[in-house]
This record gives C-alpha cells, structure tokens and sequence, in this order.
C-alpha cells in the first residue's frame, strides 16, 4: 500500500540539504492519521552518515515497544513506545547492552525523547525528535523494511 503525503516537488527538496522543517512549510501541514498509523509498527532502518561519524539501527516496533539494534556495533536497547497522538510518540529506556555511564542511563529511563512524525511514503517517514532538557533537535529520515 502506497501511502502518499508529498508531491514530487516537495520530494525533491526532502532529498536536498533542507531541513524537516522547512519541507514541511513548503509543503503544507501535518499529515494526516493515515499516514502515521502505517509506521506504528513494522520493521525500520535507521541511518545517518557524514565525515567521521556513521550511524545504522535496525528497529522494530509494535504498539508499545521499540527494539533497536546497532548494526555496527552490536548493541541492543529496549524502549518502551507511548503515543501521545496520531503522529506523535515518546520513547523512554527500558533496557541497553550498550555501557551507557549511569548519567546517561538515568536521563534516557526518566526523560522522554519526544518524535513527531512529519510525512512519508510506503518507503520512508520524516521525523523530528528531541528531549525536553535539550535544545538539540533531529530531523531525519527513517526508512521502511518490507
């Protein structure tokens, strides 16, 4: 099932150096229910690469867990998925083989990292994610499994 939420235009600048964001302004609203109930659960890649700093999980997700392994490093976190509206969820740790400093372990069990579902298609969803005590934001892309 095709679920289509951009024009082709708008695809195009997703695919450039634009932000999240700005597609989303450029190209109209939120999406709709539909578009999201396909990516809450199922199977997902998650990459992210540039000079020096590479990054691949494999993630799946049912209604109210998410498991992400690191394919690069082996590691695997549990967390535990709630959403809070069509297009949005809040992840919190449940469990991780990766030796996070207790710091770490604490903020990521206690504070939620809040995502927003922005649009996709069958192949691939945009999202921004981000903490309350954090004024760092992601916007990428996470990638559909079939």
């Amino acid at each position: 099932m095709r679920v289509p939420f951009f024009p082709v235009s708008c695809l195009w600048a997703a695919l450039g150096s634009i932000t999240a964001g700005c597609v989303l302004a450029a190209c109209g609203g939120a999406p709709d229910e539909a578009v999201c109930a396909g990516f809450k659960t199922g199977h997902f890649q998650f990459r992210h690469h540039e000079p020096g700093f590479h990054l691949s999980w494999l993630i799946s997700r049912t209604d109210s867990t998410q498991t992400e392994t690191d394919q690069l490093r082996g590691d695997v976190s549990v967390l535990a998925v709630h959403w809070t509206g069509p297009c949005t969820y809040d992840l919190r740790l449940i469990s991780s083989t990766k030796p996070y400093p207790d710091s770490i372990q604490r903020m990521r069990k206690t504070v939620p990292l809040h995502t927003e579902i922005l649009g996709g298609t069958d192949g691939y969803y945009l999202f921004k994610s981000f903490r309350d005590n954090s004024d760092m934001v992601i916007a990428d892309t996470m990638w559909v499994l079939k």
